[in-house]
């Protein structure tokens, strides 16, 4: 029974410890890029579906697989409000379908839209979406 509520008494610190309890462990960058970190993630997760040709269902007019839109699609810097509500926050419902990002991902996308959006190092720190 002492065991048993150490235990329990014990699991809140262990899950504020970083790298506990994120399931992909990693580190959130303190001002992520598009090009360093953002890029990386949305390739993996996104870009598949959401590019110039959308695939699987997606819809048109925008694409990830871009830092800035052209004449007919809006790119990821435009969409970003976009992205925190679905891929972060999960409204109305989190993409990608294939499941929720780890929480280093989900983490390292929130700072970059809170930070305007930056292409790379050399750009000020923008502001965030509303």
């Amino acid at each position: 029974m002492v065991r048993r509520a150490a235990l329990v008494l014990a699991i809140p610190f262990l899950l504020a410890c970083p790298g506990l309890g994120d399931e992909d462990g990693g580190d959130v960058p303190e001002s992520p890029t598009w090009n360093e970190h953002v890029q990386a993630i949305l390739a993996d997760h996104c870009a598949a579906c959401h590019t110039d040709t959308p695939q699987n269902g997606a819809p048109d007019g925008f694409r990830f697989d871009a830092y800035e839109g052209d004449a007919d699609d809006l790119g990821a810097f435009d969409m970003r409000c976009d992205i925190r509500n679905r891929a972060v926050n999960g409204a109305p419902s989190f993409m990608p379908p294939s499941g929720a990002l780890g929480a280093t991902e989900r983490a390292t996308l929130e700072r970059w839209i809170e930070q305007g959006g930056r292409e790379s190092a050399e750009d000020p720190i923008g502001t965030p979406c509303s």
